[in-house]
């Protein structure tokens, strides 16, 4: 009824969009909500530097979701969708002077198709729970800054899964956050917070 909706609008979705859109934001990322979902999209003029700051708000935002969790007797589970890619963003607001920042193309798309795939439950079982999720491309543009972070490949085809009209991206690539990744995310880029780096020891 209404009222429990109130109770868990107010208890749970509330915190829990809060507390990734600030994720977002501390790692200088423009976030958009989109029903109980958060779109994040990062737009500096170097590439590199758009990597660096998504792969970290990633990381942020799990880390709060599980902060969240333990409160919980109903965990949230959350995957962070990575595409990459170019986009149009600009303001379409309406007549009244009322501002709607949105971001239209390919990786856009993209980032929605494998949120869908998300649901699909042969899928679902091998990516596990709150993990990092790239697409093939983006895992692409991931390796170039930082060479050292493992991956596991998740092979769609056998899955019997697919993207769809995303037929060249046969592959996903689930990221954990593992000692060795921390570490790596942490010698790359010297701004990481020490919190990283005792975490990764």
């Amino acid at each position: 009824n209404s009222k429990d909706l109130g109770g868990y609008v107010r208890e749970q979705f509330l915190p829990d969009i809060r507390e990734c859109t600030v994720a977002v934001e501390e790692n200088h990322g423009i976030p958009r909500i989109i029903g109980d979902l958060v779109f994040g999209y990062f737009d500096d003029a170097d590439a590199e530097v758009n990597v660096s700051r998504c792969l970290h708000a990633a990381w942020d935002l799990l880390k709060r979701n599980d902060a969240l969790n333990a409160d919980k007797t109903s965990p949230v589970m959350r995957y962070c969708i990575l595409t990459s890619g170019e986009a149009m963003v600009g303001n379409i607001g309406g007549y009244d002077s009322s501002r709607e920042i949105t971001a239209i193309g390919t990786p856009v798309n993209l980032a929605a198709r494998i949120d869908t795939l998300t649901k699909d439950p042969a899928v679902k079982s091998v990516l596990g729970t709150n993990r990092i999720v790239l697409s093939q491309s983006c895992w692409q543009e991931v390796q170039k800054s930082y060479p050292q972070l493992e991956a596991t490949r998740v092979d769609l085809k056998a899955l019997e899964a697919g993207i769809r009209d995303f037929s060249e991206e046969t592959s996903l690539w689930v990221l954990p956050m593992s000692s060795r990744n921390i570490t790596a995310l942490s010698f790359a880029d010297p701004t990481v917070s020490n919190e990283l780096e005792r975490e990764a020891a």
